[in-house]
């Protein structure tokens, strides 16, 4: 007679039935597998609701963490689970871009408005600035110019690498602007 394993054996009439007894032997246990898929379904919705309301932000961590603040334990491995098999994801954090090299050798341009930003007339104090956007095809540079007194951008360029044509394109559009408003105004 072959060994079987101590769960496979006959149960008495009083013992209680495990939820490993009822898997190896067939029986449907008190949990039935729908019950499970309800619970489930139940689960994933609450899961997409949190989620939804962290902008899609929050991984099974922190689903979890929103679910053990409402009052509800579940297993993290079974939230991670769930959220792979409905592709509940979260959002990646954008890579952090350097775009200022302080390290260098070049002449640094002295600070002539000592953070006065009043102008009393147009043409006497311009900023600039570059900033970058990211963009599904990757980073564009975008160099802009503004007159103080009228508070208007009077030059911009963009580009999708930052170089010294970007600054100077950005700067010969305001030049040609405000040319164009000396011979016109």
């Amino acid at each position: 007679m072959r060994a079987r394993c101590p769960t496979c054996l006959p149960k008495r009439a009083n013992s209680i039935v495990s939820s490993h007894d009822t898997r190896v032997r067939g029986v449907s246990g008190q949990t039935s597998g729908s019950q499970r898929e309800e619970a489930n379904q139940r689960l994933v919705q609450q899961i997409k609701a949190i989620h939804a309301q962290s902008r899609q932000t929050y991984g099974s961590p922190r689903v979890c963490a929103a679910l053990r603040a409402s009052g509800q334990t579940y297993n993290r491995q079974r939230v991670a689970r769930l959220m792979r098999l409905y592709r509940v994801q979260p959002k990646r954090r954008r890579q952090y871009k350097t775009t200022t090299q302080s390290k260098h050798a070049h002449p640094v341009a002295a600070n002539e408005l000592n953070r006065d930003f009043h102008a009393a007339a147009p043409n006497r104090n311009w900023v600039a600035d570059i900033t970058y956007v990211p963009t599904r095809e990757g980073w564009l540079y975008l160099a802009v110019i503004m007159d103080l007194f009228s508070r208007k951008i009077i030059g911009w360029a963009m580009d999708s690498r930052i170089t010294t044509e970007l600054t100077c394109a950005a700067l010969q559009m305001a030049l040609a602007t405000r040319m164009r408003s000396r011979r016109h105004g």
